[in-house]
């Protein structure tokens, strides 16, 4: 037969073992981390929010991932900088905010349906991305912050209560959101003659 360099049993791969505590940081250290922030640093992390993560207000986004952070929520793994782990959450959150917001977008009723779910996701993706530039252009923080919770499906009531506005306010803003919305998404059919 031979000389027995086969061998019967096929090596397989070693299954990946989970990561232990030992590679995140301590509760104490998340702490003493967070506690050494900078002002500089904090900045930098809002502007970072702001420029690179669209569709989100850059203090709260910072502010979610610094508290689940803190909590534990999100664990801070051991060799990655505290800077680049609050960014990592701040994407996470903001994805995870943005997928919820696809879940429960809605058509107005005299809007046709798209051909299919995928078609929905990318046209309201690019429709919440569009309005949210233009509202950065124009500065408008208070229609950015009430466009934020209707994209995470804030109820108005929860909405209000969470940006701690007058209902004046919010409403004000969500017409002016609208307004902006019938500007920029009106089709071709229906641009006003001169």
């Amino acid at each position: 037969m031979g000389s027995g360099a086969l061998n019967p049993r096929p090596q397989m791969p070693k299954p990946r073992s989970l990561p232990s505590s030992a590679e995140y940081h301590t509760e104490a250290e998340v702490i003493a981390a967070l506690e050494a922030l900078t002002d500089t640093e904090i900045r930098y992390l809002v502007g970072f929010a702001r420029c690179r993560i669209l569709g989100a207000d850059p203090d709260d986004l910072c502010s979610d991932a610094i508290i689940q952070t803190l909590k534990l929520r999100r664990k801070w793994r051991r060799g990655v900088s505290m800077r680049n782990h609050l960014i990592a959450c701040m994407r996470s959150i903001a994805s995870s905010r943005f997928k919820r917001a696809i879940r429960h977008c809605e058509l107005a009723p005299d809007q046709p349906a798209p051909f299919s779910a995928p078609e929905l996701s990318l046209d309201a993706r690019a429709d919440v991305k569009w309005l949210t530039e233009v509202l950065l252009r124009k500065r408008d923080a208070v229609a950015l912050a009430v466009l934020d919770t209707l994209s995470d499906g804030l109820k108005q009531k929860q909405a209000v209560e969470h940006l701690q506005m007058r209902h004046e306010v919010y409403e004000a803003a969500r017409r002016r959101i609208r307004r902006l919305a019938e500007k920029l998404f009106r089709t071709p059919r229906e641009t006003p003659h001169a």
